[in-house]
């Protein structure tokens, strides 16, 4: 794994960091000594610097793609909705670029509010106020016109978004936020530069963009200066779990294979639906020309309420985070493993406490200082007792699935009560729905095995 930092000063230092990115990692300092050699991940995603993927390279870079398609496609929805079309058709709910909406005469007095907007934005001194009200005026059309071509409701994709789904912060036709918006638009643009409003180019997106999560700000932006490939995606009915979550999976794939998958929003055990979520994406890449089963990254993919499964998004390269462990440590470390065939420090050290019993996994527990998740974690010690929790009771599921009964699903049931009892703050969530989580699988499997 290639690390872009400076190898470690110290012993422990370096023993923390393979605990958090697992062994064999080339570090910034290293990188010329390792040219050409095995297997190389680059676990950060793309172009957020290029020397992160060019300091170092193996014989196979599964995340710099094949070729030069990851550099084409980079987080382009509308050119993954065109290969997925062509691929399979129906593999992905029907979408259609903002562009051509834009040219159909219905849509002529968004044209109207959008460069009466771009006239307002550029003078000297502009009125917020003013541009305030224009804008959630503009946008609230916007979504009553797409609503008319897709009632279901619609997401708007393609503008720069990051990790939307994660943060609950997507920009849809059905959410009622054209104020908000418009609110954090008008806040953004407050600081841009009177150069960059006068310009109207890629310098004003830049500086509209700054904030990764405002996604108000970039999605208006966006509407305003280039609009033609932000792509409408309609909305589909997707399946819930017992706790009412989506059956959303993020299934990672590399170099033409199908390797891991994990729920995106749900804290149930889904062992059946994981299963599922990478067959249908392995019979996707199979009917895929050779370009495209080389590549590497991540796929959401839902299972509708029809039984079917979809693909809503692709998350190309080092983009879907899974192996990166300042997001997903035990996920990553899950990966890598895998990938190596035997398990990293960090996999094996949580395998060893499990092994010791339930006062090792307490004492565990408390010695982790965030109850829940943090989205960017610097180090192991970042690491939340949620994550490390949820990889406990996961094995303690895997183990009763081996030979289940009513009375060893109720004496599991009392160990997770006492393994987060007084470990989390009380107002956390988290065990709670870990439990229940836990409850819910081992009913159906009961109730399916006839007991």
């Amino acid at each position: 794994t290639y690390v872009h930092k400076p190898h470690p000063k110290s012993a422990e230092e370096l023993q923390k960091d393979e605990l958090f990115y697992g062994e064999n990692i080339i570090y910034r300092d290293q990188a010329q000594k390792h040219e050409g050699h095995g297997v190389v991940l680059h676990t950060s995603w793309n172009g957020k610097d290029a020397r992160n993927l060019n300091a170092v390279r193996g014989r196979i870079n599964p995340h710099l793609g094949y070729r030069n398609f990851h550099g084409l496609l980079g987080d382009n929805k509308a050119f993954e909705y065109i290969i997925a079309e062509s691929i399979a058709p129906g593999a992905m709910p029907k979408s259609q670029a903002l562009g051509d909406m834009l040219s159909l005469n219905s849509f002529r007095n968004i044209h109207s509010l959008r460069q009466e907007l771009t006239r307002l934005i550029q003078v000297e001194q502009p009125n917020l106020t003013l541009i305030q009200s224009k804008t959630e005026k503009l946008l609230e059309l916007l979504f009553q016109y797409i609503e008319v071509k897709f009632p279901e409701g619609a997401f708007l994709k393609n503008f720069n978004e990051y990790a939307t789904g994660d943060l609950g912060n997507q920009v849809t036709t059905f959410t009622q936020k054209a104020d908000y918006y418009a609110a954090e638009f008008t806040q953004r643009l407050a600081h841009a530069s009177p150069e960059a409003r006068r310009d109207w180019n890629e310098s004003f997106l830049s500086e509209m963009m700054t904030e990764p999560y405002e996604t108000g700000a970039k999605f208006t932006a966006k509407l305003l200066v280039s609009p033609a490939d932000i792509l409408v995606q309609q909305r589909v009915k997707i399946e819930t779990t017992l706790l009412g979550f989506p059956k959303e999976f993020r299934v990672d794939f590399m170099n033409g294979a199908a390797i891991f998958s994990r729920p995106r929003y749900s804290h149930e055990y889904l062992p059946q639906e994981t299963r599922e979520a990478l067959e249908a994406f392995e019979q996707f890449l199979r009917q895929a020309p050779p370009e495209i089963q080389h590549l590497s990254g991540g796929a959401d993919l839902a299972k509708l309420e029809n039984g079917d499964w979809v693909i809503l998004e692709f998350n190309f390269g080092a983009n879907s985070g899974s192996l990166m462990p300042e997001i997903f440590p035990i996920t990553a470390n899950l990966i890598k493993s895998q990938l190596q065939g035997e398990p990293t420090p960090l996999i094996e050290s949580l395998d060893q406490v499990f092994d010791q019993g339930l006062v090792a996994q307490r004492n565990y527990l408390k010695r982790l200082q965030h109850d829940t998740d943090l989205w960017f974690k610097k180090s192991i010690d970042e690491m939340s007792k949620s994550e490390v929790a949820r990889y406990f009771r996961d094995r303690y599921l895997s183990e009763w699935t081996e030979s289940p009964s009513h009375a060893s699903s109720q004496s599991l049931l009392s160990n997770l009560a006492k393994l987060f009892d007084g470990t989390f703050s009380p107002e956390t969530r988290d065990p709670d729905l870990l439990i229940r989580g836990a409850e819910n699988y081992m009913s159906r499997v009961l109730l399916e095995g006839g007991q």
